[in-house]
């Protein structure tokens, strides 16, 4: 089902943003970057939107109080796409692969405008990561969208 998801966001990104990989000087002095986003999260609804975010300040895409759902993008570089993702998927719990509940934009699999993390079950409960192989249950995924680059 998730692929399926992605394949429509896919869709749904290529609908919004038409031009993406063109770049005219129009584009170049824009001061913020669109990003299409989903959050697919197994057995629940899934919440997606497009919004305009300033590089350099943190980006509240998602923020339910219902189910404490947070999602947040901070863009460090349009040229680069380089930046920081947070997640927080309430009661669930979730993180990213490296057990964290924050990740590099430049991690994400995908091409230069579709990017996508997997999330995994449960969260690290300390400062310290070891380097021990633990097998994790994915619960789903970030798919982002960027266009104006």
């Amino acid at each position: 089902m998730i692929a399926g998801i992605g394949a429509a966001l896919a869709v749904f990104v290529a609908a919004i943003f038409p031009s993406v990989g063109s770049s005219t000087a129009t584009e170049v002095t824009q001061p913020g970057i669109s990003i299409a986003y989903a959050l697919l999260l197994d057995g629940e609804d899934p919440v997606y939107g497009q919004a305009t975010c300033e590089i350099g300040i943190r980006c509240q895409l998602i923020d339910n109080p219902e189910t404490s759902v947070r999602l947040s993008a901070t863009i460090e570089s349009k040229q680069y796409l380089a930046g920081e993702v947070r997640v927080d998927c309430g009661n669930t719990g979730c993180s990213f692969s490296t057990s964290k509940k924050f990740a590099r934009l430049e991690a994400a699999s995908g091409t230069r405008s579709l990017r996508q993390f997997d999330l995994y079950a449960g969260e690290g409960d300390s400062v310290e990561t070891h380097l021990v192989y633990r097998k994790r249950m994915k619960i789903g995924q970030i798919l982002f969208g960027f266009g104006n680059q």
